[in-house]
């Protein structure tokens, strides 16, 4: 059982290697039972579902396992640190989350990207807000209109200026960033626009 294989690899830094029977059956439980009995477990096939919370601390930790797992609970709101969003994105890119994700940034230096606000938003269907005690609300971006709004999709939070650096915009891709942001709009290119007041 799962407490079984908790209990033993309590006993030992050694590892553990399963018979036939344990390696493929499946086990369910809450992630931190799972990484406290699979920590150091041999040739296990089966899948792990993970039951009740869980913290981008525990999906990373199952992530690094290699084992195979998913979550009962998709919606589980998380908070991730700006340094650990592409290996959140890369453990969660197959699982069906669909939570809210809030970015902070313990530095209060660096501000996210917009290549990983495309991929937290290609990730959710959830809210990302950008924590209003990091840098990363008021961090400036520039990029075109098409992948800006990509990166802004359900973005809350964000107070800096943007800058759309090249090729045609549309009153709708204006609409969205402005949404999205409170800070400046610059529009690099020249040209008309044409829609209802």
């Amino acid at each position: 059982t799962l407490a079984q294989l908790k209990t033993l690899n309590g006993l030992t830094s050694g590892n553990l290697v399963l018979d036939a029977l344990s390696a493929q059956t499946n086990y369910s439980g809450k992630a931190s039972d799972i990484l406290a009995a699979f920590d150091g477990v041999a040739g296990y096939t089966g899948t792990l579902t993970v039951t009740g919370a869980y913290t981008v601390a525990d999906i990373t930790a199952l992530e690094a396992l290699t084992l195979s797992y998913v979550l009962s609970n998709k919606a589980q709101a998380l908070t991730v640190d700006v340094a650990d969003v592409a290996n959140l994105v890369a453990a969660l890119a197959t699982t069906g989350y669909k939570g809210n994700v809030t970015v902070t940034d313990a530095t209060g230096t660096t501000a996210i990207t917009e290549a990983h606000l495309i991929a937290l938003n290609n990730l959710t269907t959830g809210k990302i807000t950008l924590n209003a005690a990091s840098l990363a609300d008021t961090a400036t971006y520039s990029e075109t209109a098409a992948n800006l709004v990509k990166a802004f999709d359900g973005i809350t939070g964000l107070k800096g200026d943007v800058t759309i650096s090249s090729g045609a915009v549309t009153i709708a891709q204006l609409k969205a960033i402005n949404k999205a942001t409170s800070g400046a709009i610059d529009v690099t290119d020249a040209q008309a626009l044409s829609g209802s007041a």
